[in-house]
Order: C-alpha cells, then sequence, then structure tokens
C-alpha cells in the first residue's frame, strides 16, 4: 500500500509543479530578479533557462481523509520559442524629475533619421542610429519642453554597461497634466547591443528671497 501511496503522491507533486509553473515563477523571483534569456538571430528564436525554488502545495487521499501537505519543489526552466511568438513588454511609467515616463519602443534604423527640420546620420559607416520612443506626461505646474531647458539626460546602455549620449532629441511643449511623445536617438556602433534607456534629472527650484533692510 505504501509503495502504491509513494507512486500517487510523486504523480500529484509533477502535476501541481506543471500545472502552477507561471504562478510561481511570478511569486518566487520578482519582477527584478536576474534570469537568463539567450537570442539567436540565425534560427530566429529566444530562450528562457531558469530554476526556482518554491514550495508546492498538494491535497492527498486517503480513504475517507484529505491530507493538505507542502513540500519543496526544485522546477526547472529551459525553453526556447520562436521570436515572433514571444510576448515582449516594455516596464511600465516611472516618475523622474517633474516627468512621468513610459516606454513605448525602440527600432534600429536604415538610413538616416528626418523630422521637421531636424536631421541625423551616422557618425560613420560601421555606425547605426537607434530610435526610442517614449510618451513624457507633464508633473509640473508650467508648460515645459523635455528637449530644451528640462535638465534631463537621456543615455542609452548596451549589455556591457557603456552608455550613449543621445545624438538628437524630438518632443514639443507639454501643458500641466498632458501627455506627448518623445524620440530619443542614438548613434552607436552597429555591433552594440542596446539592452536599457537611462534618463538622468537635476532638481531645480526657483526661489524669491526677501530684500536686506
Amino acid at each position: 500500500m505504501y509503495k502504491h501511496l509513494s507512486v500517487i503522491f510523486a504523480l500529484i507533486i509533477a502535476l501541481v509543479g506543471l500545472a502552477t509553473l507561471p504562478a510561481i515563477a511570478q511569486d518566487s523571483q520578482g519582477e527584478d530578479a536576474p534570469i537568463t534569456i539567450t537570442w539567436d538571430d540565425a534560427s530566429g528564436t529566444i530562450g528562457v533557462a531558469d530554476e526556482l525554488q518554491t514550495m508546492a502545495e498538494i491535497e492527498l487521499t486517503v480513504g475517507d481523509k484529505t491530507y493538505r501537505l507542502k513540500v519543496p519543489v526544485t522546477v526547472k526552466i529551459d525553453a526556447v520559442a520562436p521570436l515572433a511568438d514571444a510576448n515582449l513588454s516594455a516596464p511600465v511609467a516611472g516618475q523622474v524629475g517633474i516627468f512621468l515616463i513610459e516606454p513605448v519602443g525602440v527600432q534600429t534604423l536604415e538610413g538616416d533619421y528626418e523630422k521637421e527640420y531636424r536631421q541625423v546620420s551616422p557618425s560613420g559607416p560601421d555606425n547605426v542610429l537607434v530610435l526610442y520612443t517614449a510618451n513624457f506626461t507633464n508633473l509640473d505646474e508650467e508648460t515645459v519642453d523635455p528637449a530644451y531647458g528640462s535638465a534631463i539626460q537621456a543615455l542609452a546602455i548596451d549589455d556591457t554597461g557603456k552608455s550613449y549620449e543621445e545624438a538628437q532629441r524630438v518632443c514639443g511643449k507639454i501643458d500641466p497634466g498632458e501627455t506627448a511623445t518623445c524620440e530619443f536617438v542614438f548613434d552607436v556602433p552597429a555591433s552594440a547591443n542596446l539592452v536599457d534607456m537611462k534618463f538622468e534629472t537635476k532638481a531645480v527650484k526657483r526661489f524669491s528671497f526677501p530684500k536686506s533692510k
């Protein structure tokens, strides 16, 4: 009898582990935990490898009695899927200085960047232009233009930690509480693998002082 119970017990653990895999991945690791992600341009696939340590909750029925047990479980993930089927999402909006910034998208341009009277070309044959797009919401009480005098700096970061300054920024005046789409252009080596965009801001406040008597 105990031999049969052990087999049932192992089977239940396996089923519970498979059924609750997405929840375990989210609750155990958290959104900021590092996960190994691999890209294969040749085959057009993306891979995810991770190992999760968690607790599985199972029910074991013997006769007319039901037992609730918690057992330690190690879940190993090693999956590869076509990149076209991958569901990629940008991080949620965050406040930087007087702006609420929401990432929208990123793309490598084929050739020059042209918008209105602005034009940027790659600095050399081995460079490309990368365009980042983000929504900026003005949290200040005055109208501002993130492209001018807003004391905010944007940097692109590659997978080695190297940062790149902007080659061009296009936005527009934003009234208090309103949102506008801004574009940031970076001139980088074609071999650079950009992974993040960093915004830095300086706090600026204007004060009126009483005149000395």
